[in-house]
């Protein structure tokens, strides 16, 4: 082998070596500078996070109320039983649009029926009549004047009171309340956890709400009997009692 040959084989081992050497020494080298990126520089950074569950709750007074209430009459024929219960029915919704100039929309019916009634004997059943029922449901927004309505219908006729649900219609302006108390109180909790820790809040990194409830008050009939209380006036007073609104939410916070 010639020196000339001999030259080219020793500088082809030295560039190998350094070759290696780039690769496997104490880092990955860059190929263009000088300094090596180690590998632990290129992991993320580890995020220290704390996770409550705040809840929101709010108390408002009824706007609207959902009544229903109606008219059941009594013949010896399904005709006779039907047609006294369309004219106590026809006084009923004067009551309701001419005195107290209600929508339409806000008076629908919701059941009527015809029904057979018999006398039971241990040897047979007879028929006595039949049992008329026409029962609507208003909406009504005068929450104060349920009271004076009730009394206003029964006088023309309306014999049947199903129930009462008081509820409000401004259930979104309620919940965006309920959203300020539940993240406040999300805070209020994550604050102590990082105080505990002795850490500080550094931000809010998720937040995810977890559903919203208003919670309507029902009047069943039993419960209505009940809540129908006669003033000195002779009059009918129902207490409306209040709604509950309330939302929960998950809140990530970096601390």
């Amino acid at each position: 082998m010639n020196q000339k040959s001999s030259k080219w084989i020793v500088l082809g081992v030295v560039a190998g070596a350094l070759t290696m050497f780039s690769f496997t020494g104490g880092g990955v080298a860059s190929l263009i500078g000088n300094e090596p990126v180690h590998a632990e520089a290129l992991a993320p950074a580890v995020k220290n996070t704390i996770t409550v569950t705040g809840k929101g709750e709010l108390k408002v007074e009824p706007d609207v109320a959902y009544i229903s209430f109606g008219v059941a009459t009594k013949g010896k024929t399904a005709n006779e039983a039907q047609k006294a219960n369309a004219a106590a029915y026809n006084k009923l919704t004067k009551v309701l649009f001419e005195q107290y100039k209600l929508a339409a929309a806000d008076v629908k019916t919701s059941s009527f029926q015809v029904q057979p009634e018999y006398n039971y004997s241990e040897k047979e059943q007879k028929l006595i009549g039949y049992t008329a029922n026409h029962m609507v449901q208003v909406t009504f927004r005068k929450i104060d004047g349920i009271g004076a309505l009730l009394d206003a219908v029964s006088a023309v006729g309306a014999n049947r009171v199903d129930h009462i649900q008081f509820d409000t219609e401004k259930k979104d302006e309620y919940e965006l309340q309920a959203l300020e108390k539940a993240m406040a109180n999300a805070e209020g909790k994550a604050a102590v956890l990082a105080k505990a820790s002795k850490r500080e809040l550094k931000g809010v990194s998720n937040i995810i709400q977890q559903g919203a409830q208003a919670a309507p008050v029902y009047l069943q009939t039993e419960m209505l009997q009940k809540s129908m209380v006669a003033d000195q006036a002779g009059g009918t007073s129902i207490q409306s009692g209040q709604i509950t609104i309330t939302t929960n939410v998950s809140v990530q916070f970096d601390f």
